[in-house]
């Protein structure tokens, strides 16, 4: 009888040990979030699936045979590859697009907007600095765009940490990229990923080329609509250079102007792109706006232009790139040697509360030795 009770009882322990190892494991965390930027906006999740390296030396469309892996995310991979039917087997580059699912609504789906985006892409190669679309084509299912590939390195390489910019530098890389941008903006394409990664520095004559246009990406993101049973929401971007708007999923044309301004305060500033989002509003009244004069050394004009680039609200900043442009062209006209404009620089020495301090302190004995030998002459 005590036996059978003893094993009744271990078996009872047994049981509630496996209840508590069931209701006391924690769910797994994701891999990868977005931060949070706004308390009443949660952060879309989701994790990366593992590169497939099975593709290197596969043959996509009998034709690109696939040499390495150059990323892989939410939406697919890409490839770089070479192109076995041209002379010289020449270098490409091929970006695949992943559906959600493979029912025939949401392939169709996929498909329709696929072809729309790469007509749209087609259209934009043929300005000098962005990638040309050799083709593009659809096999088991998937879709892929097929690139021209632009040798060079990224500029993330010459935008390094500890080591800010001159302001004249900076106003280059404005310059420059919104010139692209404002191209790119008139044919009615919002990029949704400008970040240094995605500007080239082309080797042969040092142009920046705009890569990765997020539109396409954008197509997972409106199949997912047609497609009830594995709904995603998705922000398409790089959280460090999105605005809040693009996080809602709303992106404007102006949101590429703020990531282009991001950029400019990560130059200026010297700082690593992971610490941007740092640099929101601490103020209790946590305003959204980007706090950064206070690291930085350049005239106040160029920090006037930067600060409505990256300003808050989306319809107080600039609305087009041309805009910027014009008040950059200003800028240069007022800070030319023969022009007598007074030329106002902010750095961070003179915002410090140490440096305010001592400047007052010296002027205070200054004021007191004055009135001594005042008094001396009088007396």
């Amino acid at each position: 009888m005590l036996k059978k009770e003893g094993r009744m009882k271990k078996k009872e322990g047994r049981r509630k040990k496996e209840e508590g190892k069931i209701t006391n494991s924690p769910l797994p965390t994701p891999r990868y979030q977005l931060p949070v930027t706004n308390s009443q906006l949660p952060p879309p999740r989701y994790q990366f699936p593992i590169p497939d390296m099975n593709m290197v030396g596969q043959l996509l469309d009998r034709r690109y045979r696939v040499v390495q892996i150059l990323s892989s995310g939410a939406f697919g991979q890409t490839y770089l590859a070479v192109d076995t039917r041209r002379p010289g087997n020449p270098q490409c580059v091929v970006k695949q697009l992943r559906p959600p699912s493979n029912t025939s609504t949401v392939l169709k789906t996929a498909y329709r907007l696929f072809k729309q985006e790469a007509e749209i892409l087609e259209k934009l190669g043929k300005h000098d600095q962005i990638p040309f679309l050799l083709a593009y084509f659809e096999e088991t299912n998937q879709f892929y765009l097929v690139e021209e590939f632009v040798p060079g390195h990224a500029l993330n390489r010459e935008i390094v940490a500890g080591q800010p910019w001159r302001e004249e530098r900076v106003l280059d890389l404005l310059e420059e990229v919104l010139q692209l941008l404002a191209f790119v903006h008139s044919q009615g394409v919002i990029h949704r990923d400008v970040n240094p990664s995605n500007l080239i520095r082309r080797k042969p004559d040092g142009k920046l080329v705009l890569i990765d246009f997020g539109s396409v990406k954008e197509v997972a993101n409106q199949v997912s609509e047609h497609d009830t049973e594995f709904p995603r929401t998705i922000a398409t971007g790089t959280p460090a250079y999105m605005p809040i708007e693009q996080f809602q999923g709303n992106p404007q044309f102006s949101s590429d102007l703020y990531a282009v301004g991001m950029m400019a305060v990560q130059a200026i500033t010297g700082l690593p792109g992971t610490d941007l989002p740092k640099l929101q509003d601490p103020s209790p009244s946590h305003t959204g706006e980007i706090v950064w004069r206070n690291r930085a050394q350049c005239s106040v004009g160029l920090a006037n232009i930067i600060d409505k680039m990256v300003c808050h609200q989306f319809g107080k900043r600039y609305q087009s790139a041309e805009e910027v442009l014009e008040s950059l062209s200003k800028l240069r006209h007022r800070q030319e040697p023969g022009n007598k404009a007074h030329k106002k620089s902010i750095s961070p020495s003179l915002l410090s509360s140490d440096s305010i301090s001592s400047r007052l302190g010296t002027r205070f004995w200054w004021v007191i030795l004055a009135g001594f030998g005042a008094a001396i002459f009088l007396i």
